[in-house]
């Protein structure tokens, strides 16, 4: 090949890279060079460091339909091109979760547990090989992250017995928990160390992935003081991030607790109830968000007063800039929250289903979900 040839292709990769994904998807079948410029793995890893993609909102509707809402348009309320994702699974009678995700792909389960990674992007998706506990009554919870060192993606789930199932067992008996592990280069499940913490005590969430680590909120076994337990996709080993001071304001007392990404941040979401002198109760969100991972004093606190006329309960899905959270309300209606005003405006998109029940965000990608496709 010469040296303009060289040129020419250095230049197509340039100009491919700032394409959008769907446009991507067309360009494959212009030539074979092109194809393989996009389907390269340095090409996908670039394509998605760069950050020129948009980021998506995904939606899951009873009992099967995902929703894709671009975030990038602005204003959001005037999008009026959604339609659902068509997913063509081997389970259209069983319902959906959207678990986690990472770099554009999606973790889902359906309801016989029957694992599935998909890209809403491309619609690539994969169905992993079963894996079973052994144990009767379980309980689950579920991370996806990527393993810098190999390329690769990793599953993480830790399955820990019923209650039910620990009380009729002899506690010499009974495992605690089990970790497993499955790979995409290797396309099997592995069975790892347990876990130190707790998993079992707190509200069952799907892990979520920064900076190299899985996170759940878990409790010290001794003491079942609250931690955030992080799972390193690199070492395979779990640590413990510090929390905020959450038992600070000794006023209020919390409903529910979960973890998300907002602005990049890791972010600790309590949901919280207070008793007023006349005896009524109020609610708050209380938002925590880590500003510098890993550093206690870092802890940044948001606190979301909710409205009195509002009918369902407000949850935080992401950071829409520097100053507005997207919320959704119980599965029925998206709401936009500005940090610095403290106000509250609905976003009405056209063609979003009545009820909806998982959400996640996640950027446009090419990463695929299948084995072969990192060789």
């Amino acid at each position: 090949m010469s040296s303009y040839e060289f040129l020419q292709q250095d230049i197509i990769r340039d100009i491919l890279l700032r394409l959008p994904v769907e446009s991507l998807a067309q360009c494959k079948c212009v030539s074979k060079p092109w194809r393989e410029i996009i389907c390269d793995p340095h090409f996908v890893k670039t394509y998605l460091k760069q950050g020129f993609h948009d980021h998506k909102l995904i939606l899951t509707s009873p009992p099967n339909s995902l929703y894709s809402i671009n975030l990038s348009k602005q204003p959001l309320s005037n999008i009026e091109d959604e339609v659902p994702i068509k997913l063509n699974f081997e389970h259209p009678n069983h319902w959906l979760q959207v678990l986690s995700s990472c770099n554009g792909l999606l973790l889902l389960v359906y309801d016989d547990n029957t694992l599935v990674l998909l890209n809403p992007t491309t619609l690539e998706f994969k169905k992993l090989p079963d894996k079973s506990s052994g144990w009767s009554k379980c309980r689950t919870i579920y991370g996806i992250g990527f393993d810098s060192s190999t390329n690769d993606y990793k599953i993480v789930t830790i399955t820990f017995p019923d209650i039910e199932m620990v009380e009729n067992h002899d506690s010499e008996n009974c495992p605690e928990m089990l970790v497993q592990v499955y790979t995409i280069r290797q396309n099997c499940w592995k069975q790892i160390q347990n876990s130190p913490f707790n998993h079992s005590d707190t509200w069952p969430c799907s892990g979520v992935f920064l900076n190299g680590s899985v996170h759940w909120l878990a409790t010290i076994t001794w003491n079942y003081k609250w931690i955030i337990a992080a799972f390193d996709i690199v070492t395979e080993k779990f640590r413990e991030v510090p929390l905020p001071d959450i038992y600070a304001d000794e006023e209020g007392q919390i409903d529910t607790a979960r973890l998300t990404v907002l602005g990049k941040c890791l972010s600790l979401c309590l949901y919280v109830y207070h008793l007023t002198v006349d005896g009524n109760q109020t609610y708050t969100w209380d938002i925590w968000m880590m500003k510098e991972y890993g550093v206690t004093s870092s802890w940044t606190r948001v606190i979301i007063n909710e409205p009195d006329n509002m009918f369902y309960t407000l949850g935080p899905v992401c950071m829409l800039g520097e100053h507005e959270i997207l919320m959704e309300s119980n599965g029925r209606r998206l709401v936009m929250y500005n940090i610095e005003n403290k106000s509250f405006n609905d976003i009405v998109i056209c063609g979003l289903p009545d009820i909806f029940r998982d959400h996640v965000v996640c950027p446009e990608s090419l990463v695929s979900p299948h084995c072969n496709r990192w060789n």
